[in-house]
This record gives C-alpha cells, sequence and structure tokens, in this order.
C-alpha cells in the first residue's frame, strides 16, 4: 500500500512542526504541498530529512509553488523520473509493481486564473505512455462531488462555461474523482484526487479528509495493489478417437504424401535435400498437426 498526504498549506513558513506531526502520525510515502509559498532560503532538509526526495518548483517567495517529497526507502513504490509541467505542476512517474506503473501529478490552478490550458495539457496532451494520477488545489468550486466520481456543475454556479469545460476535460480524460467531502473553510471541494479508469483495474483507491492546518484540509491517499492477477490456464483438450473421422485423415495423408514427394524431388533437383533431411522434425510436427486436426479426430475441450 502506498500512502499519499497533500495539503495546501498556504505556506511552509511557521507549519513545519504541523507537517512533521502528520508525518509521525499517517507515516505516508509521498506527501505533497499545493501553496508552499517558499524561497531560495528554505532548505530542503528541515522539512523531512535526507530520506526523502525534495522536488520543488517555487513561484516567488510569499506565492504560490508546489513541493512533491518521496520517501526513498518506500518498498512498496519506486520513483522512475520527475518533470515540471506546465503551470505550477511536478510530474513524477512511479512504480508500484512490474504491471503498474503511472504518472503523479501535483498540480495547483491559482483561483485567479481561469485558463484550463495548463490542466488539459496534463490530462489530454501527455506524452508519457502511462496512465495518469492528478491531485492538488484545483480550484474548481462550481463542481459539486457529493453524488459520485463523475461531478456536476453546480445550477447556481456563476462561471457555469469555465466548470463545464473543466468537466469535459476530466471526462474526456477519463478520469474518476475520490474527495467527496469539502476541503475548504468555505464549504467547497477544492483539492481533488483524478485517477484515469483504466489504473482502476490494478488499483484500489481511498481518501480520508483530515482536520486543517490552513485554510484547507489536509487528505489522506491510500492506493492498494490487489492480489497478484492470476494468469487463465489454458484449456485442457482431449482427443475423443471414437468420433474421428479415419477417412477424412487417411485422404489427408495422402495430398500430405503427394506434396512432400514431389517438394523433396524439386529439392534434389535443385541440390537443397541438405535443407529438408534438416527440417525433418519440422517435417514430422506438420504431419501431426494434419492428424490431429479438430475436424477430423473430434476435439472437445473440457
Amino acid at each position: 500500500m502506498m500512502k499519499i498526504l497533500y495539503v495546501n498549506i498556504n505556506s511552509l513558513y511557521g507549519k513545519l512542526d504541523q507537517i512533521k506531526a502528520y508525518f509521525e502520525t499517517y507515516k505516508p510515502d509521498i506527501i505533497g504541498i499545493a501553496e508552499s509559498k517558499i524561497g531560495n532560503d528554505f532548505d530542503d532538509n528541515e522539512l523531512l530529512g535526507a530520506n526523502f526526495s525534495i522536488i520543488r518548483l517555487d513561484r516567488k517567495k510569499g506565492a504560490g509553488g508546489v513541493l512533491l517529497a518521496i520517501n526513498n526507502s518506500a518498498d512498496q513504490m519506486k520513483l522512475l523520473g520527475y518533470s515540471n509541467g506546465p503551470g505550477e505542476s511536478i510530474c513524477a512517474t512511479i512504480q508500484m509493481s512490474c504491471y503498474v506503473t503511472f504518472n503523479l501529478i501535483l498540480f495547483y490552478q491559482p483561483p485567479s486564473e481561469y485558463s484550463l490550458e495548463n490542466f488539459e495539457t496534463l490530462l489530454l496532451d501527455n506524452p508519457s505512455k502511462y496512465e495518469n494520477i492528478m491531485f492538488g488545489d484545483l480550484n474548481f468550486p462550481d463542481l459539486d462531488w457529493c453524488s459520485n466520481h463523475k461531478g456536476c456543475v453546480k445550477t447556481d454556479s456563476k462561471k457555469f462555461g469555465f466548470h463545464k469545460k473543466a468537466l469535459e476535460i476530466i471526462n474526456l480524460a477519463s478520469m474518476n474523482q475520490f474527495v467527496h467531502q469539502p476541503t475548504h473553510r468555505c464549504g467547497n471541494t477544492l483539492d481533488l484526487l483524478l485517477v484515469t479508469k483504466p489504473l482502476l483495474d490494478y488499483l484500489d483507491v481511498k481518501c480520508e479528509v483530515l482536520p486543517r492546518i490552513s485554510d484547507h484540509n489536509a487528505l489522506l491517499f491510500e492506493i492498494n495493489l490487489p492480489q497478484k492477477i492470476k494468469a487463465k490456464k489454458p484449456p485442457v483438450i482431449r482427443f475423443n478417437y471414437v468420433k474421428a473421422d479415419y477417412e477424412a485423415t487417411e485422404s489427408e495423408f495422402s495430398e500430405c504424401y503427394d506434396h512432400l514427394s514431389k517438394m523433396i524431388c524439386r529439392l534434389r533437383k535443385a541440390g537443397y535435400w541438405s535443407i529438408v533431411a534438416s527440417r525433418s522434425a519440422w517435417t514430422i510436427t506438420s504431419l501431426l498437426t494434419n492428424c490431429h486436426r479438430k475436424t477430423n479426430l473430434g476435439v472437445t475441450d473440457l
């Protein structure tokens, strides 16, 4: 199981002790922070120490910014790489097993920004071959997520077109949303967890809303791998010789013999008989295949 702790911290300055307390309580493998609002004077080791890889995208001291901290010693996951995406976003490629790898995207959409270009690029124009999990403060206050994973635009929305377009992008990206409670003190669900539906065939995703340490609630995401999917056993083949069509089998043997005789004669004349000798095993296999064809030997699947 992989745990992700996320919070819009509204400035890390003065709140390190609270973040560390959350870390000691929930033991997350990854910590995502929006509105870090830190500058060059902030030392990464002040946050969680050397066991974590800190990936930062600072806007300027006192405004915006995102930060992703990944535990280097976590057994259940591996960081394959990362990059800074459009806008205020960090994209990390995470491997949970030999058959589950995905892009983990931390994204912050400022409340004053009404362009969805960066959001659309991350979800629909991402060149990566892996599926996406996005989380962060997306600032879509007029989207209602209380009833299901797909959401809807609130009827009293003052920016209906903007929120409708955001919802269309989420649906086009084939994503489900897992935060169904308000995450801001004003009662809106601003902080979201979006997971592409193909990943849900392999992952079990849960979300817990935690107490606030800023104007936003903290969130704890649990991503579980189910038991390893067992490969399907091939069907057992039984030959029912009582129902075999021996006359058709004899006819096919005769046709096969005539064909081989003509082929051998041509090869001998061309001086390629050694090829036939080296392919004797192949020749026998072909004969057996004809001998055991389903139409002639009454093959049935158990």
